[in-house]
């Protein structure tokens, strides 16, 4: 029985750290597409906008490619993203 907890808590943190390394490279995106449109001169309010935008496609995208469980990690990943969208500098502490 001891193995069995000991490879779904492998399983448990193997996603975590796969989840990890999602959300850090969507976030050098996001701070790629800020830069640019930095340097091409688009404003701050109106870089939200588009960022929004770029993440309920994505998460349509999501839904219409992605099934079960997998569908619903990755909507909830790219919500937290729409939350750092909307919210940048916010620092969110989970126990």
């Amino acid at each position: 029985m001891a193995s069995l907890q000991q490879i779904l808590n492998d399983i448990v943190q193997l996603l975590a750290r796969l989840g990890g390394l999602i959300l850090a490279a969507v976030v050098a995106i996001e701070a790629a597409l800020r830069q640019a449109m930095d340097t091409a001169g688009v404003p701050q309010g109106f870089q939200s906008i588009i960022l929004i935008a770029v993440t309920v496609i994505v998460i349509l995208a999501a839904l219409r490619l992605l099934g079960g469980i997998l569908r619903l990690a990755v909507i909830v990943v790219l919500l937290l993203l729409l939350l750092h969208v909307l919210m940048p500098g916010q620092i969110v502490h989970v126990p």
